[in-house]
Order: structure tokens, then C-alpha cells, then sequence
């Protein structure tokens, strides 16, 4: 009969054991997509400046300058915002979903 008790006891014991193992996993999942939401985001503040700094070179660009290669590098960098905007959106959906 003690066997008996015992054996429940640690059956017992080891499922607490699986079930915290799984919770601290999924933790630990969600605070790296905490982490990779918040490296997108200060990624997407310096696109944002680097895009504004573009739009200020091209609207004090000399009247007959060329401002084509402005003009590669600022869509360049609205592709890069829209890229990166996008990831957020992922990751966000990503977590409310395993939440």
C-alpha cells in the first residue's frame, strides 16, 4: 500500500514537473518575441529618421541637381519601413496567439 502512495506521489510530482517545464518554455518564448518586437521597433525609429533625413536632402537639393540616386535611396528605405512593419505585425499576431 505505501508503494502504492508513493509511486502516486512522485506520478504526481513529475506532472507538476512537465507542466512548469512547459509554462517556463513558453515564457521564455514569449519574452523572446518581446524582445525581437522591441529590436524591430527601434530598427523601425532609425528608418523613420534616415527617412526624414533623405526627405531634407531632397528638398533642399539645388533646382537642377539630380536627385535620382535620393530617389533610389528613399524608396529603397520606404521598402525597408514596410518590411519592417510588417515583421511587427507577425510577431505581435505570433504572440497574442500563443498567449
Amino acid at each position: 500500500m505505501a508503494e502504492s502512495t508513493w509511486n502516486d506521489i512522485c506520478k504526481s510530482v513529475g506532472g507538476f514537473a512537465k507542466k512548469a517545464g512547459r509554462k517556463a518554455e513558453e515564457l521564455t518564448e514569449a519574452a523572446a518575441i518581446r524582445l525581437k518586437i522591441s529590436a524591430k521597433k527601434a530598427d523601425l525609429e532609425d528608418a523613420y529618421l534616415a527617412l526624414g533625413k533623405l526627405a531634407y536632402e531632397q528638398a533642399n537639393a539645388e533646382p537642377d541637381s539630380d536627385t535620382s540616386e535620393v530617389d533610389v535611396r528613399f524608396a529603397a528605405k520606404l521598402a525597408d519601413i514596410s518590411a519592417l512593419l510588417d515583421d511587427i505585425v507577425q510577431l505581435e499576431k505570433k504572440l497574442a496567439k500563443d498567449a
